[in-house]
C-alpha cells in the first residue's frame, strides 16, 4: 500500500539540474485564467470550494511551480525567456472546476502554461486512500506516456499532503484546445467530416493501451524506481445519496479481482436484505445480465488500462479536429478490454442509458438521434477494423460489444440509471418483444412465482451478444 508523501515530488529526472541562476519569483495577478475548462462560476460551485480556495498558499504554489519548472528536463530555460526580474509564474483568478477538482491555470512569464489540480475534498474527508488513489493515477499515468501515444497530461510535480501549499495537489500540463464536449453540437465548428475524423483519431491513440496487459482488474501500484509494478485493491468512493452532507464520499479498497464477472460482482449482496421488493427484483434481473457476459469478453488474466470516464468533456480538440489531450484519469485501473481501450466512447452510446438520453425531449440538451449514435458506433468499429491489430489482442467483438457491456457497469453503479438500462436490455434481448411489465415481474419475484420469467431471461440474455448490424463494420 502507498504511503502519503510530505514533500513535493517529480518524476525521476537523470539529466543534469537546470540554470539555478534563474530567479524564483511568484505571484498572483488579477487577469482571467487561459482558455481552459469549465469555470468554476455557478453560486453554488464557489460554495462547494470556498473552504478550500482559503487553504490554498498561493504564493507557495507559485514558488512550487517555479522550483519545478526550472527542475524539468522538458523545459529548459534559456537567458531570452527572462526579464530582469528573471522568470515568474503566476497564479490566475478564477479557478476552474470538475465534479472532484479545483484547478487552476499557472502562467510563466515567458508564456508557458500549466494547471495545478487540487482534489475537493483535500480539506475535509482527504486521508491516506485518497493520497493512495492519487499516487496510483500519477504513476499509471507515467506508465501510459512512456509506453503510448496517448495524449494523457503531463505531471511535473505533487504533493499528496498539506506541507508544501497548504492542500495536496499535482502539477500538470494545461492542455489547448476546447472540450469537444462543447464542439460536437457546435454548429459553427462541427463537420461530419470533423466529427468522422475524431472517432476515427480517437480509436487510432485508444489502441495503443492494448500494449499494456495485466493479470487481474484493479489500481497500478509502482516500486520507488517508478519501472516495477503490480496490480492490486481499487479505491473506491461511496457516497450516501440520502446523505446531504455526504458531497465527496467515503473511500474504501475492493479488490484485486481475478476476472469482469466477480469485479461487477464486487460488494454484491447475495442476500438482498434490506432492499424492498421492486430493488430485489431488479438484482435479480441484473445479476442474470452480467453472468451471461461471454468468456470471449471477460478475458480472464488479460486486462488493459482504461479511461475511468472516456466521455468528450474529457476530450479536447483544436480548431481543426485533432486531439490535443485526454484528461481526467483519477479512478484509471485495469479492466477488460471491452470497457477498457476498445469500448466505444460514451457519448456514442448515450442511447443505452435512456434515463440520461435526452433526444426529442423537450428542454433537453441537444443530442444525436438513435439512428446517428449507431451510425458513429458502426464507424468506431471500422477505424478499429482498419487498424488491424494483433489477433493476441484484439477482436472485433471488443469494440461491437462494448456498449452493452459499459450499460451494465453503470447499471451495477448507479440506481438511478439501473431500470430503464435493465429494461433496454431486455427489450434487446427479447427483440423489443418483452412477456412481462416490469411491474409484473417485481410482483411475481416477491411472491416467488417469477421462477418461469427467469428462466427466459437467462436465455434471452444468453443470446444478446451479437453486433447491433448483421453485415461488416
Amino acid at each position: 500500500m502507498q504511503q502519503s508523501t510530505s514533500r513535493v515530488e517529480q518524476p525521476v529526472d537523470d539529466q543534469d539540474s537546470h540554470n539555478e541562476n534563474v530567479h524564483n519569483v511568484g505571484g498572483r495577478n488579477d487577469a482571467g485564467p487561459p482558455r481552459s475548462p469549465s469555470p468554476c462560476s455557478s453560486e453554488e460551485s464557489i460554495n462547494l470550494f470556498l473552504p478550500l480556495m482559503s487553504a490554498i498558499d498561493f504564493a507557495a504554489l507559485a514558488m512550487v511551480a517555479l522550483k519545478s519548472r526550472i527542475q524539468h528536463k522538458n523545459y529548459r530555460i534559456s537567458a531570452e525567456n527572462l526579464t530582469e526580474d528573471g522568470l515568474q509564474c503566476f497564479v490566475r483568478e478564477g479557478p476552474l472546476s470538475g465534479s472532484f477538482n479545483l484547478v487552476y491555470a499557472l502562467e510563466f512569464s515567458d508564456g508557458v502554461k500549466w494547471i495545478a489540480r487540487i482534489p475537493g475534498n483535500a480539506t475535509s474527508t482527504f486521508g491516506p486512500l485518497d493520497a493512495q488513489k492519487m499516487l496510483c493515477k500519477i504513476r499509471s499515468i507515467s506508465l501510459i506516456r512512456s509506453r503510448t501515444s496517448v495524449p494523457a497530461p503531463e505531471i511535473f510535480a505533487w504533493d499528496t499532503s498539506p506541507d508544501s501549499i497548504g492542500v495536496p495537489f499535482t502539477l500538470e500540463a494545461f492542455v489547448e484546445g476546447s472540450q469537444l464536449a462543447e464542439r460536437w453540437t457546435d454548429k459553427s465548428w462541427t463537420t461530419e467530416e470533423k466529427r468522422l475524423k475524431v472517432l476515427r483519431d480517437l480509436a487510432k491513440i485508444m489502441s495503443g493501451l492494448r500494449i499494456l496487459q495485466f493479470d487481474k482488474i484493479g489500481a497500478l501500484y509502482f516500486k520507488e524506481d517508478e519501472r516495477r509494478h503490480h496490480v492490486d485493491e481499487l479505491v473506491k468512493m461511496e457516497t450516501d445519496v440520502e446523505d446531504e452532507e455526504s458531497t465527496w464520499g467515503t473511500a474504501h479498497t475492493v479488490g484485486p479481482f481475478d476476472s469482469t464477472i466477480a469485479w461487477l460482482l464486487n460488494d454484491w449482496d447475495d442476500s438482498m436484505t434490506g432492499h424492498p421488493s421492486w430493488r430485489k427484483a431488479e438484482l435479480a434481473i441484473l445479476h442474470l445480465a452480467i453472468d451471461s457476459i461471454p468468456a470471449y469478453l471477460s478475458h480472464t488474466n488479460c486486462f488493459v488500462l482504461g479511461h475511468p470516464d472516456y466521455n468528450y468533456q474529457n476530450i479536447f480538440v483544436d480548431e481543426e479536429a485533432n486531439i490535443t489531450g485526454i484528461v481526467d484519469w483519477d479512478d484509471v485501473s485495469t479492466r477488460p478490454r471491452a470497457l477498457g481501450f476498445a469500448r466505444y466512447p460514451s457519448w456514442i452510446t448515450r442511447d443505452w442509458d435512456p434515463s440520461m438520453y435526452g433526444y426529442g425531449i423537450p428542454g433537453s440538451r441537444e443530442e444525436d438521434s438513435p439512428e446517428t449514435l449507431l451510425k458513429y458506433r458502426r464507424e468506431y468499429t471500422r477505424a478499429f477494423a482498419k487498424l488491424q491489430l494483433p489477433a493476441s489482442q484484439y477482436s472485433l467483438n471488443d469494440t461491437k460489444l462494448s456498449h452493452l457491456m459499459e450499460a451494465i457497469e453503470i447499471a451495477v453503479d448507479n440506481l438511478i440509471c439501473r431500470p430503464q438500462i435493465l429494461l433496454k436490455l431486455l427489450s434487446h434481448a427479447f427483440d423489443s418483444d418483452v412477456p412481462f411489465t416490469f411491474p409484473q415481474f417485481s410482483t411475481a419475484f416477491q411472491t416467488n412465482k417469477a421462477e418461469t420469467w427467469l428462466v427466459e431471461i437467462k436465455e434471452a440474455f444468453g443470446k444478446m451478444w451479437h453486433p447491433e448490424w448483421k453485415d461488416s463494420p
